[in-house]
Protein backbone atom coordinates (compact mmCIF):
# COMPACT_ATOMS: atom_id res chain seq x y z
CA UNK A 1 0.00 0.00 0.00
CA UNK A 2 1.41 3.38 -0.93
CA UNK A 3 0.91 6.63 0.74
CA UNK A 4 0.04 9.82 -0.90
CA UNK A 5 2.31 12.83 0.43
CA UNK A 6 0.21 15.98 0.38
CA UNK A 7 2.49 19.20 -0.52
CA UNK A 8 1.50 22.37 1.05
CA UNK A 9 2.25 25.56 -0.73
CA UNK A 10 3.91 28.30 1.04
CA UNK A 11 1.25 30.43 0.81
CA UNK A 12 -1.02 28.34 2.50
CA UNK A 13 1.44 27.32 5.32
CA UNK A 14 1.67 31.06 6.03
CA UNK A 15 -1.84 31.63 6.42
CA UNK A 16 -2.68 28.39 8.28
CA UNK A 17 0.17 29.59 10.57
CA UNK A 18 -1.43 32.80 10.65
CA UNK A 19 -5.11 31.77 10.71
CA UNK A 20 -4.46 29.81 14.24
CA UNK A 21 -2.03 31.99 15.89
CA UNK A 22 -4.11 34.91 15.43
CA UNK A 23 -7.59 33.18 16.13
CA UNK A 24 -5.96 31.42 18.83
CA UNK A 25 -7.06 27.96 17.83
CA UNK A 26 -5.49 24.33 19.11
CA UNK A 27 -3.56 22.85 16.66
CA UNK A 28 -6.59 20.34 17.53
CA UNK A 29 -8.76 22.80 16.29
CA UNK A 30 -7.06 24.70 13.45
CA UNK A 31 -6.33 20.92 11.63
CA UNK A 32 -10.44 20.54 12.10
CA UNK A 33 -10.89 23.97 10.39
CA UNK A 34 -8.18 23.67 7.65
CA UNK A 35 -9.47 19.92 6.51
CA UNK A 36 -4.83 19.60 7.49
CA UNK A 37 -3.81 16.47 9.48
CA UNK A 38 -2.77 17.05 12.95
CA UNK A 39 0.39 15.55 12.17
CA UNK A 40 1.13 18.00 9.20
CA UNK A 41 0.07 21.11 11.21
CA UNK A 42 1.32 20.69 14.40
CA UNK A 43 5.05 21.12 13.74
CA UNK A 44 4.42 24.06 11.97
CA UNK A 45 2.35 25.90 14.78
CA UNK A 46 5.00 24.70 17.27
CA UNK A 47 7.99 26.30 15.29
CA UNK A 48 6.10 29.36 15.24
CA UNK A 49 5.19 29.70 18.82
CA UNK A 50 8.75 29.08 19.75
CA UNK A 51 9.99 32.15 17.19
CA UNK A 52 11.68 29.20 15.15
CA UNK A 53 9.98 30.24 12.21
CA UNK A 54 8.51 33.28 11.36
CA UNK A 55 7.39 33.94 7.53
CA UNK A 56 8.17 37.29 6.29
CA UNK A 57 4.65 38.15 5.35
CA UNK A 58 3.64 38.27 9.11
CA UNK A 59 6.35 40.87 9.88
CA UNK A 60 5.67 44.76 9.64
CA UNK A 61 7.63 46.73 7.04
CA UNK A 62 9.23 48.47 10.00
CA UNK A 63 10.23 45.24 11.94
CA UNK A 64 12.13 44.16 8.63
CA UNK A 65 13.54 47.29 8.31
CA UNK A 66 15.30 47.35 11.55
CA UNK A 67 16.44 43.65 11.03
CA UNK A 68 18.52 45.15 7.96
CA UNK A 69 19.78 48.20 9.97
CA UNK A 70 21.18 45.65 12.52
CA UNK A 71 22.73 43.30 9.96
CA UNK A 72 24.71 46.42 8.17
CA UNK A 73 25.37 47.83 11.47
CA UNK A 74 27.14 44.45 12.57
CA UNK A 75 28.71 44.29 9.15
CA UNK A 76 30.27 47.92 9.06
CA UNK A 77 31.39 47.41 12.95
CA UNK A 78 33.39 44.76 11.64
CA UNK A 79 34.36 45.92 8.34
CA UNK A 80 36.01 49.00 10.15
CA UNK A 81 37.81 46.96 13.00
CA UNK A 82 39.24 44.55 9.83
CA UNK A 83 40.32 47.84 8.52
CA UNK A 84 41.50 49.36 11.83
CA UNK A 85 43.73 46.01 12.78
CA UNK A 86 45.32 45.83 9.49
CA UNK A 87 46.93 49.45 9.76
CA UNK A 88 47.84 48.48 13.67
CA UNK A 89 49.90 45.35 12.27
CA UNK A 90 51.06 46.61 8.87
Amino acid sequence: MTRKTQRYSKEFWTEAVKTVLEQGLSISQGASRLSVPEGTLGPWITAARKGLIMPPESRSVAELESEVLACLTRWHYTLLTIILMSKTTG
